[in-house]
């Protein structure tokens, strides 16, 4: 989980709609980054070259720098004022934003080497970012955007917005959707004149909100794009965001069945799709069509996605293909745990505890103690739902009716 401070994180969204700093100064956060690196007081930094005052307003891009100054600054922090001089990371940045909105992942590649990984700069910073996450390399992004963070008040407005994205991006990327929902609400409604940024914005928010169920937010943040976009959409994010909508509005309709069965016909090949997949065999498993998503996962072969397989687990268990129980537990051997927000190993293993016929006391026992804290910060459309029922009818089983009376009431109580 990344460490920033989200009161810090109001006040900087706050600063950037009340200043709109819109100048470029990429030699505050090279200043600021490396002052503070060498742990050096802003007194000892500007001593015999400029006032502390100057350096602090510097360092915030609250003025515009002079050479002189500038060239002394870096020379007593050691820095090479030539790597600085001639980049315009801003511009790299922006560019990269839109190659990655539509999947550009050659032209990320390319880009990104013309930036310096020699020396900090906010914007270098971010543009590594977004190549990391292209390639999956979170713990590097995780670094690069922490250090970004002590520095941001010298990004500009469009710099600090992608920032905030990137944030959102991250959490959503490694299924840290509460984070994420955070990071992208302090900006929904900010305006933003740049197409790629909004849309990526308001798509990243309702997949977060899509996992934390937060369904009416997400149906107007849907309707939001929808009227908003004034650019093409690319089609996987579309039909992402589609098959998201037809879920969450239709999970009993033989229409929005029909038209994701449909869907999955004509793109057999999912290997560029993983996720789209996912979610057309989750609304699926939601319309309780377990036999059809049973033979759409064995079709597609994708077994090794610890997602699919979850879902297919869920299929078989629910279908109560008996048949099929003893291949399911032996795909599942040496599955394993994938950071602390990994749902689908928790429901793997849960799973396993139901085909393996363990006690309803040990059943009881994981839902309690592990799955029931776990999904208060990570709920998850399907899998709670399930927890939640086998819980009730455990502790009925039991005898124990004033346990699961008071589950279902609190459980109301939060509805």
């Amino acid at each position: 989980m990344l460490k920033i401070s989200k009161s810090e994180l109001i006040s900087y969204v706050n600063y950037l709609k009340k200043n709109n700093p819109s100048h470029l100064n990429i030699f505050s956060a090279i200043l600021k980054h490396a002052r503070l690196a060498k742990k050096m007081t802003l007194e000892e930094v500007s001593a015999g070259i400029c006032s502390v005052s100057y350096l602090s307003k510097l360092e915030n891009s609250q003025i515009e720098p002079k050479d002189e100054y500038v060239k002394f600054l870096f020379d007593r922090l050691d820095i090479d004022y030539t790597l600085a001089e001639d980049n315009d990371f801003e511009k790299i940045l922006f560019e990269m934003i839109k190659c990655y909105y539509y999947n550009d992942k050659e032209k990320i590649i390319e880009l990104v080497k013309g930036t310096s990984s020699n020396l900090f700069d906010c914007y270098s910073n971010l543009c590594y970012v977004i190549y990391d996450l292209i390639i999956g390399d979170f713990e590097d992004a995780k670094k690069r955007l922490e250090e970004v963070d002590s520095v941001k008040t010298s990004l500009s407005e469009l710099g600090g917005i992608i920032y905030i994205l990137l944030l959102g991006e991250y959490a959503v990327l490694t299924k840290d959707y509460h984070n994420g929902y955070f990071y992208l609400n302090i900006v929904s409604d900010y305006y933003i004149k740049y197409d790629e940024v909004r849309n990526l914005i308001l798509e990243d928010l309702i997949v977060c909100l899509f996992n934390i169920r937060k369904y009416y937010e997400l149906l107007s943040c849907y309707n939001l794009l929808r009227v908003e976009s004034q650019i093409s959409y690319p089609i996987e994010r579309k039909t992402k965001l589609s098959l998201i909508y037809k879920i969450v509005l239709g999970l009993d309709n033989q229409k929005t069945a029909s038209e994701i069965l449909l869907f999955i016909e004509k793109h057999k090949d999912f290997t560029g799709e993983v996720d789209n997949f996912y979610l057309a065999l989750l609304g699926l498993c939601k319309m309780n069509l377990y036999l059809d998503v049973i033979r759409i996962i064995e079709e597609s072969g994708l077994y090794y996605k610890k997602n699919i397989l979850a879902l297919y687990g869920y299929a078989i268990y629910m279908s109560e293909v008996i048949e099929k129980y003893v291949g399911f537990l032996q795909m599942i051997q040496g599955i394993k745990e994938e950071g602390i927000n990994d749902q689908d190993y928790h429901f793997i293993n849960f799973l396993k505890l139901l085909l393996e016929g363990s006690t309803k006391g040990d059943i009881i026992e994981y839902i309690r103690y592990v799955l029931r804290p776990f999904c208060e910060n990570s709920p998850h459309a399907l899998y709670d739902i399930m927890y939640y029922l086998v819980y009730v009818d455990c502790l009925n089983s039991l005898s124990k009716y004033k346990d699961s009376a008071l589950f279902l009431r609190e459980k109301m109580k939060n509805m």
